[in-house]
């Protein structure tokens, strides 16, 4: 077997967050499940089931939903969520 990225740490992280095998044989694969841990919900969601588009690197729904629930001062004021999102984007892209 090959070593790539993919199947030496991203299969790893996302089992060990989630319980979700991917290296497992096609068709054994979860397309959504959960690991709870004290302090979070890990959940592992496969590329068609993530609300951005395809060239996209941030999920903004999720996104901007994880910046309310983790900063109060954006649940007040949601322009501010905006503009960490639009910041991102620049980043990112």
């Amino acid at each position: 077997m090959m070593f790539t990225e993919q199947n030496s740490v991203e299969c790893f992280v996302i089992h060990e967050l989630t319980g979700v095998d991917l290296s497992a044989a096609p068709g054994v694969r979860e397309t959504l499940a959960a690991y709870f841990t004290n302090t979070a919900t890990w959940k592992y969601a496969s590329a068609p089931h993530l609300p951005r588009k395809t060239p996209g690197i941030l999920a903004e729904p999720i996104l901007a939903e994880a910046l309310r629930r983790l900063d109060l001062a954006m649940r007040d004021h949601p322009d501010r969520t905006d503009e960490v999102i639009r910041k991102l984007r620049g980043i990112l892209g």
